[in-house]
Protein backbone atom coordinates (compact mmCIF):
# COMPACT_ATOMS: atom_id res chain seq x y z
CA UNK A 1 0.00 0.00 0.00
CA UNK A 2 2.80 2.40 0.86
CA UNK A 3 4.51 1.56 -2.43
CA UNK A 4 1.37 2.47 -4.38
CA UNK A 5 1.08 5.76 -2.48
CA UNK A 6 4.77 6.52 -3.12
CA UNK A 7 4.38 5.81 -6.85
CA UNK A 8 1.41 8.20 -7.04
CA UNK A 9 3.45 10.86 -5.24
CA UNK A 10 6.36 10.43 -7.71
CA UNK A 11 3.95 10.70 -10.62
CA UNK A 12 2.42 13.87 -9.14
CA UNK A 13 5.86 15.44 -8.63
CA UNK A 14 6.85 14.49 -12.17
CA UNK A 15 3.70 16.12 -13.56
CA UNK A 16 4.38 19.31 -11.56
CA UNK A 17 7.98 19.48 -12.83
CA UNK A 18 6.87 18.86 -16.42
CA UNK A 19 4.24 21.59 -16.20
CA UNK A 20 6.74 24.03 -14.73
CA UNK A 21 9.32 23.32 -17.43
CA UNK A 22 6.84 23.62 -20.27
CA UNK A 23 5.68 26.98 -18.91
CA UNK A 24 9.21 28.43 -18.98
CA UNK A 25 10.72 30.22 -21.93
CA UNK A 26 9.35 32.20 -24.81
CA UNK A 27 6.53 31.13 -27.08
CA UNK A 28 7.23 30.31 -30.71
CA UNK A 29 5.63 33.59 -31.79
CA UNK A 30 7.88 35.59 -29.44
CA UNK A 31 10.96 33.79 -30.77
CA UNK A 32 9.93 34.51 -34.36
CA UNK A 33 9.48 38.21 -33.56
CA UNK A 34 12.92 38.34 -31.91
CA UNK A 35 14.53 36.61 -34.90
CA UNK A 36 12.87 39.02 -37.32
CA UNK A 37 13.97 42.03 -35.23
CA UNK A 38 17.54 40.70 -35.14
CA UNK A 39 17.54 40.14 -38.90
CA UNK A 40 16.18 43.63 -39.54
CA UNK A 41 18.75 45.22 -37.23
CA UNK A 42 21.55 43.36 -39.01
CA UNK A 43 20.22 44.53 -42.35
CA UNK A 44 20.18 48.17 -41.24
CA UNK A 45 23.68 47.84 -39.74
CA UNK A 46 24.91 46.47 -43.07
CA UNK A 47 23.33 49.38 -44.97
CA UNK A 48 25.00 51.88 -42.61
CA UNK A 49 28.38 50.18 -43.08
CA UNK A 50 28.09 50.31 -46.87
CA UNK A 51 27.08 53.97 -46.73
CA UNK A 52 30.03 54.83 -44.48
CA UNK A 53 32.59 53.08 -46.74
CA UNK A 54 31.55 55.00 -49.84
CA UNK A 55 32.76 54.12 -53.31
CA UNK A 56 31.01 51.53 -55.39
CA UNK A 57 28.33 49.43 -53.76
CA UNK A 58 30.18 46.22 -54.65
CA UNK A 59 33.49 47.36 -53.12
CA UNK A 60 31.76 48.68 -49.98
CA UNK A 61 29.80 45.44 -49.61
CA UNK A 62 33.04 43.44 -49.85
CA UNK A 63 34.64 45.59 -47.12
CA UNK A 64 31.61 45.28 -44.86
CA UNK A 65 31.19 41.53 -45.31
CA UNK A 66 32.94 40.60 -42.02
CA UNK A 67 31.59 43.46 -39.90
Amino acid sequence: MASRHRNKMYLFILLIITAALSGCGKSENEVNILLEDTYNQGWWDAIECVKSKGGSAHAAADECEDE
